[in-house]
Order: C-alpha cells, then sequence, then structure tokens
C-alpha cells in the first residue's frame, strides 16, 4: 500500500510539473490498468492513450471556441439578440467557426481572460470571459438514430390499454404538453412505423406518472454498455468541508433530437391518433448511453477548467472548498449549459451552497464525509419490509422492488449489505425456479425473514455512514495455502492448520477462512476500531468489501461471518488486495506446517492404546 501511495504522489508530482491541465488523470483508476507493465512504469500505456485522447478533444473544443462578450442572465434570454443562439429546441445544427481562438497566459485549453491560481492540491479557475462563443448556425439538421435494428418487426399498432377516467386526463394533459414542447408531432394513420402504446403508473407522492411503452422496440434495439457517474464517484471526489450545490435539466431528453429518417420508430397511438418523437423518448433503452455521452463532453470540458463536478443524467453536483467559489463554478456552468440549449429546472435546482445536501436520494455530508438517509425515505422502506413480513405470501416483483431500496439505501447503513444476502439468494433461486416471471407468488423463507427484520429493526439507530475509516487502527496481512493459513500484524505473525475436512475446501474458501481467523486472532479483544486487511486473492478481497456475492454459497456464508462476527463488535473492515509477491510473511507463515499445537495420535495407535 506504500507503495501504492509513493507511486500515486510521484506521477501527481510529474503532472504538475510537466502538464497541470492532465492533473485529473491520475485520479481516474481506469488510466493505470494492473499488471507487469503498471509495477515497472510509472505512466502505463493505458494512461497514455488516455491523454492522447483529452488532448485531441481539446484541440477540437479550442478550435471551435470564439471570444465573446454578452452574457445571458440566470433562466433568461441572452442580453444581446444579436449574439444569441436561434434553436429549435429539438434540432441540433453543426456550427461553422471562421477564426481561431486567441490563447492567452500560455497555458493549454484556457480560453483567453481565464485566471487562475493554485491553493494546495486545488486548482481553481475563474472565467472574466464567457466560456463559448455562439455562431452561424448550418442549415443541415443532424441528430441521433437508433443502432442495429433486428430482421423484422411489425408495423401493427398495440391494442389500447383500458384506463380511469383520471388516468385519461392526465395522458390528455400530458400529451397537448408534449405538442407545445414541440417534442412529438401527428402522422397520419397507415404510415409506416413503429407504433407502442402509452399508459399510466402510480406516483409515490400521490397521482399518476405518464408512461410510454417502448419495450416491444427496445427488443429490437443493440445493447451497448457504458458506464455512469454516481454516488460512488462522490466518495473519492469529496473533500472534507467541502461546499457542494446542485442543477437539474429539465426535460433533459427532449433537448437531444433525433434523426428524422428515425422518427417513424418513435411512435405512440393515443384516442385512434398516431403521435411520433423527434427527440428522445422517454423508455428508449438508448437514451441514457446517448444523454450520458453528450453531457459528458461538456463535463470533460469543465473539468479541464478545474472545476469538481459529478453528473447523473440530469443531476449536476458542483464542489469546491468555499461558498463563493461553488457560486463562481455554479455560474459558469449555468451559462454553459445554457447556451447548449439546456435548460435549468430552477424548482429542484439548490442554487445556494451547502455543507450537506441531498443528491441522489441520499444525504451528504461533507463535514463527517458521510451518507445518510433521508427521514422520508427511512419510513418508506420501513413500511415496505412491515407489510412484506405480514403478509409472508409476496410476489417476486414486489420482493424485487424491496431489493432495488435495499441496494439504494446499502451505502448509507454500515454492516446493511451482509443483510439482504439471504433475501437476494431467496429471490434468485426462485426467479430461477419460475422463469422469470415476477408475478409469481412464494412464501418468504425464515432467512429471508430474519434480512427484512434487521432492516426494520435498524432502520432508525442508522444515522449515516462514513465513506472510509479515518486511520487503521489494525493492518493485518493474510494468506492460504492448502496446508494452512498465515497472518502478521505489525511484527507479530501467528498461523494455523487446516482440518481434514477444511483442507478439502477450495483456495478462494481458503483464503477467506484465514482472513476470518486472522482477525479474530488479532482483534479477539478489540472494539471500535478500524482494520483494513491485506489479501493477495482478489476474489476474497471482493467477497470481504461486498459482504458477499451471488457466485459462490460457501464464500457467501464465510464472508457473512466475519461481517457478523465485526458488527457485533463495532468493527470497520475494509480488504485491500496485495500482490503476492509482497505478501512475504504471511505466505511464509501459511506454509510452516503443523507446530507442536497441531500434532495428534495416529487413529489406529489410539484405537490399540
Amino acid at each position: 500500500r506504500a507503495y501504492h501511495h509513493i507511486t500515486k504522489q510521484r506521477r501527481k508530482t510529474v503532472i504538475a510539473l510537466v502538464e497541470p491541465s492532465f492533473d485529473f488523470l491520475t485520479a481516474e483508476p481506469e488510466a493505470f490498468a494492473p499488471g507487469k507493465e503498471a509495477r515497472k512504469l510509472l505512466f502505463t500505456g493505458k494512461f497514455l492513450e488516455l491523454m492522447l485522447k483529452e488532448a485531441s478533444q481539446d484541440a477540437t473544443l479550442a478550435r471551435t471556441a470564439k471570444p465573446r462578450t454578452n452574457l445571458g442572465s440566470k433562466g433568461k434570454a441572452l442580453a444581446d439578440p444579436s449574439h444569441s443562439l436561434p434553436r429549435h429546441p429539438f434540432v441540433l445544427r453543426p456550427r461553422r467557426v471562421t477564426e481561431q481562438p486567441h490563447r492567452g497566459g500560455g497555458e493549454r485549453g484556457r480560453p483567453a481572460g481565464a485566471q487562475a491560481w493554485t491553493r494546495g492540491v486545488q486548482r481553481y479557475v475563474r472565467f472574466s470571459k464567457p466560456v463559448i462563443s455562439p455562431t452561424q448556425p448550418s442549415e443541415e439538421e443532424v441528430g441521433a438514430r437508433l443502432l442495429a435494428f433486428a430482421g423484422q418487426w411489425t408495423c401493427n399498432p398495440p391494442p389500447p390499454v383500458a384506463m380511469s377516467k383520471e388516468m385519461v386526463k392526465i395522458c390528455d394533459k400530458e400529451v397537448e404538453n408534449l405538442i407545445r414542447k414541440r417534442a412529438i408531432t401527428e402522422v397520419a394513420k397507415g404510415s409506416e412505423g413503429f407504433v407502442c402504446s402509452l399508459f399510466v403508473i402510480p406516483k409515490e407522492s400521490g397521482g399518476f406518472r405518464f408512461i410510454i411503452n417502448l419495450k416491444p422496440l427496445n427488443q429490437f434495439i443493440q445493447y451497448e454498455h457504458f458506464k455512469m457517474e454516481n454516488l460512488e464517484s462522490a466518495r473519492f471526489l469529496l473533500r472534507k468541508g467541502d461546499w457542494m450545490a446542485k442543477l437539474d435539466l429539465k426535460d433533459a431528453y427532449l433537448t437531444v433530437p433525433v434523426n428524422p429518417s428515425h422518427h417513424k420508430f418513435l411512435r405512440f397511438q393515443w384516442k385512434g391518433r398516431i403521435f411520433q418523437f423527434s427527440c428522445l423518448a422517454f423508455g428508449l433503452a438508448p437514451a441514457p448511453r446517448i444523454f450520458t455521452k453528450i453531457l459528458k463532453v461538456v463535463m470533460g470540458f469543465l473539468r479541464k477548467k478545474g472545476l469538481r463536478l459529478i453528473i447523473y443524467l440530469d443531476d449536476i453536483l458542483i464542489l469546491n472548498t468555499s461558498r463563493e467559489r461553488v457560486l463562481a463554478d455554479l455560474e459558469v456552468v449555468i451559462e454553459l449549459l445554457q447556451r447548449l440549449g439546456f435548460i435549468i429546472n430552477w424548482e429542484k435546482s439548490v442554487l445556494e451552497p451547502a455543507q450537506r445536501l441531498e443528491y441522489l436520494g441520499l444525504v451528504i455530508d461533507s463535514n463527517r464525509l458521510s451518507f445518510a438517509l433521508p427521514i422520508a425515505k427511512i419510513e418508506a422502506v420501513k413500511a415496505i419490509c412491515e407489510a412484506v413480513l405480514l403478509a409472508k405470501v409476496v410476489s417476486l416483483r414486489e420482493i424485487a422492488s424491496i431489493m432495488g431500496n435495499f441496494t439504494w439505501a446499502i451505502p448509507a447503513i454500515p454492516y446493511a449489505q451482509v443483510h439482504y444476502r439471504r433475501l437476494q439468494s431467496f429471490y434468485i433461486r426462485k426467479a430461477h425456479a419460475a422463469n422469470s416471471n415476477l408475478k409469481i407468488k412464494c412464501l418468504l423463507s425464515l432467512e429471508a425473514q430474519e434480512d427484512l427484520k434487521w432492516w426494520v429493526a435498524n432502520l432508525d439507530k442508522a444515522k449515516d455512514k462514513v465513506f472510509f475509516p479515518q486511520a487503521s487502527d489494525l493492518e493485518i496481512y493474510t494468506d492460504a495455502s492448502l496446508s494452512g493459513w498465515g497472518a502478521c500484524c505489525n511484527e507479530v505473525r501467528t498461523r494455523g492448520s487446516w482440518t481434514l475436512t477444511d483442507s478439502t475446501r477450495h483456495i478462494n474458501e481458503l483464503e477467506l477462512l484465514g482472513a476470518l481467523f486472522a482477525v479474530q486472532a488479532f482483534a479477539v479483544r478489540s472494539k471500535n476500531i478500524a482494520i483494513r486487511i491485506h489479501l493477495d486473492n482478489a476474489t476474497a478481497v471482493a467477497y470481504i468489501n461486498h459482504c458477499g456475492g451471488t457466485r459462490s454459497r460457501a464464500l457467501t456464508v464465510i464472508s457473512a461471518e466475519l461481517t457478523s462476527w465485526c458488527e457485533e463488535r463495532g468493527i470497520s473492515l475494509e480488504a485491500v488486495h496485495v500482490a503476492g509477491k509482497l505478501n512475504i510473511i504471511a505466505d511464509e507463515e501459511s506454509r510452516a506446517g503443523p507446530d507442536s499445537g497441531d500434532w495428534r495420535l495416529d487413529k489406529r495407535m489410539f484405537s490399540r492404546i
């Protein structure tokens, strides 16, 4: 771990001297692939590849930038109409640029007029001029296209969904809103296209939510894997005492156009009329990926200017070390987003910086560096668990809903992850038997009920969960072989041999058992401490940190025993992977063989005696 820390500091120092604008790449986990190359080289080929990619994007942005003077005010049109952007709300047009921007200050990627200073490791940029320039748009329309349709698809419209009068009124209103926003247009009957149905579902807050059922269409669209930022990103970006603000984008999908040739695939029927979307439709499978890819370019541009941000679809969290700096960053982000055609949802945004703020359903506390559940969410999850325990016979869909709530709440509740594994195992087993028919009802097992009871009993007690332990009180190195296990802590060694039963286990199980025995050996009299345990087995590390898994029941049982033992004593446990060649002492102990306490009489000799 010390070697890893020193290497990170060396990278930061080199980048700070050579090219400070690429400092953000040193914190990117994907920039340094593990393996032999990473151990030999300070900057791996993966890092250089990302660096070249970022430089290329930066050069592209520089070529399309242009000095400008008139700023728009919050939520209003630009002050000077001659410099405004004529924008159809649902058509993206390519821009023409005739001038190269002047780059002042000799710093790569910083527009003229930007001022910067360094305070510790914090690089902060203040803009005295706008970030981008308005340019004259082209007349050629462009937009996203749906990828890789399967061979054939039906043109027959689906039958209408039965609805109450209240539901019909809601659908009428939503269709009118989409027409007013120019997100949909009516098309003639009989024309070629893929037609879906629409319906409404109840909202937790009351009323109904308007849904267009694009599931039949999504079956024909190629899936592409992508990564999104989330609360895990906040854990690593947030610094103690940070101030935060939040922006929410309104009608985010509706600001992304779809190529006119693909409008016909995004149709729905309402009261005998056929409508089609000219922009990204709600419920379209690739919509989150498309929108994330678009905003990723914008966020990358801002991050190069020194801003710290997290974005999850249309929710943007802005971080900085002081209230004033957050306000300055907020102004830059708002100005850029508005010029790009996005609409700020002022009602849902939090423009007053705070050190405790709700984001993506959890309350982030920068002073404690912790996540907490909002009170309303605690009551809602508790009510669901109590209702299911009372009913005992529930549908698989209800269990899936409960597990979704648990997964979302786990980052805010200590030891919670181990107390949903049995419910998860029950659900997987039953769903497989029912061929994934979630309407099937089943009787909850006793183990699943125990998990639900734990949540009911502990939701009120859990105030928050700290991201990382402040500093580990114990650093334990463990290893296992087919003959025994070994461990080392503060130059104190210990080991043990396997029983005949344990010796038949898989090596992954032995590694996890070795970790359990090592923690019990060194922390048997300890309470309310933090332990960091180092292992050279990646599977064991994952099962400790995730409190179990879905692949191996045997490993889940051992990790549950370890977590429960720590929970009883208030011990915080974190597992870290260490290269096998660095785990020398623990490896020696695991192969040392039996000591005097491990010998026994031969069974035949014992019988004769």
